[in-house]
């Protein structure tokens, strides 16, 4: 499905330019069409076809796209991975996905090296960028290729693909366990991708940023294939500069940003020129922006921001649209679902009451399938015939939503989900640490991560930076803390439910430390 759509729009487009990638070149509609035939047959080559899992951990270029939808022309269920994981957190989903490949950049060739003796089911690694001097010693129970030579000239697989063939497995943060992969099929992918279209009004005149990676759902749909569904001009970049956002966008005639809160409040907090508005953008897609930013934010650069409310399991499920929406708030629900605000007993709540967002699709195949090979977790997600996102909002008598917090146990720094799970437990894998509590604290309006540790022995205390370097070897890096506190005990009920409000209540403490100030922090 996903491999006729990119045929048709080759066919249509040629030689426009479809994807430029900043300072790197670009990719016309014809490209990426030829491009996705040449790979499918390389992967082939290698016995990896329909329904087979291949991982991609790839930084921002125009290879990852190629590789991806080398993947969707094959049949091949990708995985995308975060480029930040690395130790156990990159070992997990790979092994949890059942990847028997992964398409990597020689950069992350170090990462894949230290992990390989835990990673049994991988059977191939395909490198970007290939050199015999950079392959780790330990590789020898896997095949290595260099990526550009399975660009074959030889015709493509023939797949049988519908709406319900599956094309993607995209792991979530994981903000209440291990992280959860969310098995994509095709219909719900390119619904994500029209409905974005079409909200946002997207057409070939249009020139599209974005600076978010291409793991990322926000890339991928709110991006790459948004651009092409609407036969526009889509611009990548590695690396987001708030200094130099504005500027970026006249070079090159970008109409259209996308953009999630920090990304918003850096912006905001630029210093303010004379040629603020004197931008060629006249509209932003994306979420998280204060109510306090908004509307200055908009008449300051002269553009229009259209808030939704969206995540990896959904895509966009509320939405404000140009002609239905109210400042502050995510809209109303999309086209396709049907949103509630149940309490804890799964009743809904009255008009102006916080509760949980639970969500209905209303027709087939408009949202992720299940969790991989996490049933239980499936059935609790949807348990009463709803799905639970774990978020919590209120609605007003207009019928639109407001997002007021998370119910689930997650962090969200600089856009992205942090599970404390997951830093819970590596933290605890240190030797030194018995009890570990992870959480958000809000420091220049930004959310950080805060640990507090418990240790076995008080008397041979491990120093704060010695456990940072710990959690970097084995944690994204936007997950590392920034504050560690060393404590007694941790809160707990009569239960022994750890009571993690008192330790955000306490915040930032005269004995935590601070890690960009590598000393003690002061309240």
């Amino acid at each position: 499905m996903l491999s006729d759509w990119i045929r048709r729009k080759s066919e249509a487009n040629g030689t426009r330019i479809a994807v430029e990638h900043l300072g790197h070149g670009i990719r016309t509609y014809a490209d990426l069409d030829r491009n996705a035939d040449a790979l499918a047959a390389g992967y082939a080559s290698l016995g990896l076809g329909h329904g087979v899992h291949v991982a991609r951990l790839m930084t921002t270029s125009l290879a990852n796209i190629d590789t991806w939808f080398g993947m969707i022309r094959g049949g091949v269920v990708e995985v995308p991975v975060n480029t930040a994981n690395i130790g156990m957190s990159l070992q997990y989903v790979l092994d949890q996905s059942d990847s028997v490949a992964l398409v990597t950049d020689e950069e992350y060739l170090d990462r894949i090296g230290a992990i390989a003796e835990g990673l049994p089911k991988l059977r191939h690694l395909i490198v970007n960028r290939c050199s015999s001097d950079q392959l780790p010693a330990n590789l020898n129970h896997i095949a290595i290729h260099d990526l550009a030579e399975l660009y074959l000239d030889d015709a493509p697989p023939s797949v049988s693909l519908d709406g319900s063939s599956v094309t993607s497995i995209v792991y979530t943060s994981g903000t209440t366990g291990p992280s959860k992969g969310a098995v994509m099929e095709h219909e719900f992918m390119h619904t994500l991708t029209r409905s974005n279209a079409e909200l946002m009004a997207y057409t070939r005149d249009d020139v599209i940023l974005t600076f978010f990676p291409l793991f990322h759902l926000m890339a991928r749909n709110c991006g790459v294939c948004a651009a092409i569904e609407s036969d526009a001009k889509l611009i990548i970049g590695e690396r987001f500069s708030a200094s130099g956002f504005w500027d970026t966008c006249r070079q090159h005639g970008v109409t259209a940003i996308t953009y999630l809160g920090d990304m918003g409040l850096m912006l905001a907090k630029q210093p303010r020129r004379d040629d603020d508005a004197d931008n060629p953008v006249t509209r932003g897609f994306g979420a998280g922006m204060s109510l306090d930013l908004w509307k200055d934010f908009e008449e300051r650069f002269g553009l229009t921001l259209t808030e939704i409310y969206g995540m990896t399991e959904l895509g966009i499920a509320m939405q404000n649209t140009p002609t239905v929406k109210r400042l502050g708030s995510v809209g109303k629900p999309a086209p396709y679902y049907k949103v509630e605000l149940h309490d804890e007993n799964d009743q809904p709540v009255p008009v102006g009451a916080a509760g949980e967002i639970v969500i209905r699709p209303t027709q087939p195949r408009v949202m992720f399938r299940e969790y991989y090979e996490m049933p239980q977790q499936t059935l609790q997600a949807f348990r009463n015939l709803w799905f639970h996102t774990g978020d919590r909002a209120r609605q007003d008598e207009d019928g639109f939503f407001y997002f007021v917090d998370r119910t689930k146990d997650m962090i969200r720094r600089r856009g992205e989900n942090i599970s404390s799970f997951e830093v819970e437990r590596i933290m605890c894998g240190h030797p030194a640490v018995s009890e570990a509590a992870a959480y958000g604290v809000v420091v220049d309006s930004l959310e950080e991560v805060m640990v507090s540790l418990v240790v076995n022995d008080p008397t041979e205390v491990p120093t704060p930076m010695h456990l940072v370097e710990f959690a970097a070897q084995n944690l994204p890096r936007f997950a590392i803390p920034r504050f560690v506190r060393f404590v007694d005990s941790l809160p707990r009920n009569a239960s022994q439910r750890l009571l993690k409000f008192e330790l955000r209540e306490a915040g930032i403490t005269p004995d935590t430390w601070d890690r960009e100030r590598s000393a003690p922090a002061t309240t």
